[in-house]
């Protein structure tokens, strides 16, 4: 009879419980990725730069006044800005500014913006300053945790100059620079292939908002 091999006996390693790390919702590691799928193709960047800088151009078939009228509509920024899903303007109190709309002077307001995707939803506050028929630029507050600094600049140059006291005419050359440094780097390294794309995108859905509003 052949000696019998004694089996031998693996004791199970020992493996730490994860533990719960608290994440904010949209900009979350998981989350954030996501958006890939909905802005494909886009190029990668170092992760070495903190700072990402982001622009899109295009040419609009409507006058400067137009275009910064929409824009400067800051409580209706879920109607053509992606993943937005509110903005509300509030008062000295942190509290909404029920209808203030935008006029024909400069302003600067505080805006609380949502933002979202897959059911997933994070805010932030941010200045925002309109030089009339020129642009508007948002800045996010100190108050914003998921970002050192988020700027967002729209502007608004007529192609041919106005006649002297008139406002200039259409088209106009609408610009959109983004700058972004987020907080926490491991944001900023599952943002790399997302980014690029959202200036892109924000013109697709203005331009959309454009033609509803003005026709084509």
């Amino acid at each position: 009879m052949r000696p019998t091999l004694a089996a031998a006996r693996h004791t199970p390693a020992l493996v730490p419980s994860p533990v719960a790390v608290p994440s904010r919702a949209f900009f979350s590691l998981p989350d954030i990725s996501k958006l890939a799928s909905v802005l494909p193709g886009a190029p990668e960047k170092s992760v070495d730069a903190e700072e990402q800088r982001f622009s899109a151009r295009k040419i609009m078939p409507y006058s400067p006044a137009q275009l910064y009228e929409l824009v400067s509509d800051v409580g209706a920024y879920s109607a053509f800005i992606p993943f937005c899903t509110s903005s509300t303007v509030l008062n000295s109190s942190g509290g909404a500014a029920s209808g203030w709309k935008p006029g024909r002077e400069p302003f600067q307001v505080e805006a609380e913006l949502a933002v979202g995707f897959g059911g997933l939803q994070e805010r932030y506050v941010s200045k925002v300053v309109g030089e009339p028929f020129v642009r508007v630029s948002a800045t996010a507050s100190e108050r914003t945790p998921m970002f050192k600094n988020l700027e967002t600049t729209w502007s608004f140059k007529p192609t041919t100059p106005a006649a002297p006291g008139q406002e200039a005419a259409g088209p106009t050359l609408l610009s959109i620079d983004l700058v972004f440094v987020f907080a926490n780097p491991l944001h900023r390294i599952a943002s790399q292939a997302v980014l690029p794309k959202v200036a892109e995108k924000m013109v697709e859905a203005f331009e959309a908002r454009c033609v509803e509003v003005f026709g084509r």
